[in-house]
C-alpha cells in the first residue's frame, strides 16, 4: 500500500473542489484504511485524541459500488495491513487482537459491524486511536450515517468509555453517528398556554411546550451540556409572545448548583427555590425542565430538587405517592 496524504474530519464529506465554477465533492474511487500515529503528522493526517493523528492509507482496491462488500474489504485491510509504516504503531495492536470481520449489515444508513475475536483496548490514548481508525475507515462510505461496532461480547463504546456516566444498556447499544460540520445545538423548552401545535408538543391543561435553540453547540461533555441547557431555561434570552413561563422562571431566580451523572441517572441540585405557580402552571414548568433534560439521550432518569423539595413534591397534587416517594422521586424517560 502507498501512504496517501489527505486531510479530513471524522465521518465528513471529502473536500470540495471547484470545477467550471461549481463546488463538487471529490469522489473516491479506491478504498482507504486509516491508521494511528503518536507522532506529529499534521501535514498528512487527521488530529484524533491525546495529540495523535490518523493517517489515511490507500489500499489500491477499487470500489465496487456495493457498500457492504467495500466496507468488508476496507476493514480487512485495516485489521491485517500489508504494509509497514515506521510511525504507525497501531498496525501491531490490531494484528495482536486477531480480529476478523464476522458480519456486516446496513439498513437505511445504519450499519452494524460484528468482529470475530475480542476488542481489547491497548490503553487510554491507544483506545482512542483504535476507535478513530475503525470509525474513519467505516465513515469513508457516505451511505453510512450511524454505526454500531462490537465483537461477540462488547460494544466498541464499552471499551472506550472510561466514565460511569452512561448506563450499561446505553453503552451496550451505542451507535456512533457521523460527525457533521454543524454541531448539534443545545435546546431548552418554553411553555405556552396558547395552541402552538405546529411548533411544540402538547403538555397538560391544553398547553404546549416550544423548543428554543440556545445558539450553544454541544461540547460532548454530558454534564457541561446539561448545565448550559438548564441555565438557558432558567434565564432565557428571548421574548416569545406566547411563552408566558419565561417570566415565571426568571422570577424564581433558579440556578444550577450541582449536577451528578452516573449510570444514566442525573441528579440535579438547584439553587433558589422551586415554587409552584398553580396546577396548570406547575405542569408546564415540570414539562419544561424534563424536556430540557431529556433532550440528551444518555439521561434515562432524573431527580430535580432545590435545597428543600423534589420537583415532584411541588407538582404532584394527588395522594397516590407517599411523602417519601415524592421526596426521592426519579422521573424516567418513558414517563414523559
Amino acid at each position: 500500500m502507498a501512504l496517501c496524504i489527505s486531510l479530513a474530519v471524522i465521518g465528513q464529506e471529502a473536500t470540495p473542489s471547484a470545477e467550471n465554477g461549481d463546488s463538487q465533492p471529490a469522489v473516491e474511487t479506491t478504498i482507504q484504511a486509516w491508521f494511528g500515529s503518536y507522532d506529529n503528522y499534521k501535514d498528512e493526517g487527521l488530529p484524533y485524541g491525546c495529540g495523535n493523528f490518523l493517517l489515511p492509507v490507500d489500499t489500491s482496491i477499487s470500489r465496487s459500488g456495493d457498500t457492504q462488500d467495500d466496507l468488508r474489504l476496507a476493514l480487512e485491510a485495516l485489521l491485517d495491513p500489508d504494509f509497514k509504516h515506521p510511525e504507525v504503531e497501531t498496525e501491531a495492536w490490531l494484528r495482536e487482537m486477531s480480529l476478523s470481520v464476522d458480519t456486516i449489515s446496513i439498513d437505511d444508513g445504519d450499519a452494524v459491524v460484528m468482529f470475530g475475536g475480542a476488542l481489547i483496548g491497548p490503553g487510554h490514548c491507544g483506545d482512542a486511536l483504535v476507535e478513530g481508525e475503525i470509525l474513519q475507515t467505516i465513515f469513508q462510505f457516505e451511505e453510512i450515517e450511524r454505526v454500531m461496532v462490537r465483537d461477540g461480547e462488547i460494544n466498541l463504546w464499552e471499551m472506550i468509555d472510561l466514565t460511569d456516566w452512561y448506563s450499561d444498556s446505553y453503552r451496550d447499544n451505542y451507535f456512533y453517528a457521523r460527525s457533521r460540520a454543524e454541531a448539534e445545538a443545545i435546546q431548552f423548552w418554553a411553555g405556552s398556554f396558547e395552541d402552538y401545535e405546529t411548533e411544540g408538543i402538547a403538555y397538560g391543561c391544553g398547553s404546549y411546550l416550544l423548543p428554543v435553540e440556545t445558539g450553544i453547540t454541544r461540547s460532548g461533555n454530558p454534564q457541561t451540556d446539561l448545565r448550559h441547557a438548564l441555565e438557558a431555561l432558567f434565564n432565557p434570552a428571548l421574548n416569545h409572545a406566547e411563552a408566558e413561563t419565561e417570566d415565571w422562571l426568571k422570577g424564581l431566580e433558579l440556578s444550577v448548583e450541582a449536577i451528578t451523572l452516573a449510570q444514566g441517572e442525573a441528579d440535579i441540585k438547584l439553587g433558589g427555590e422551586l415554587i409552584g405557580i398553580g396546577s396548570c402552571g406547575d405542569a408546564i414548568m415540570e414539562g419544561q425542565i424534563l424536556e430540557t433534560v431529556f433532550q440528551f439521550d444518555y439521561v434515562e432518569r432524573v431527580r430535580v430538587s432545590d435545597s428543600g423539595a423534589n420537583l415532584r413534591e411541588i407538582v404532584d397534587q394527588s395522594d397516590t405517592l407517599s411523602e417519601e416517594e415524592r421526596r426521592n422521586y426519579l422521573y424516567e424517560r418513558t414517563q414523559r
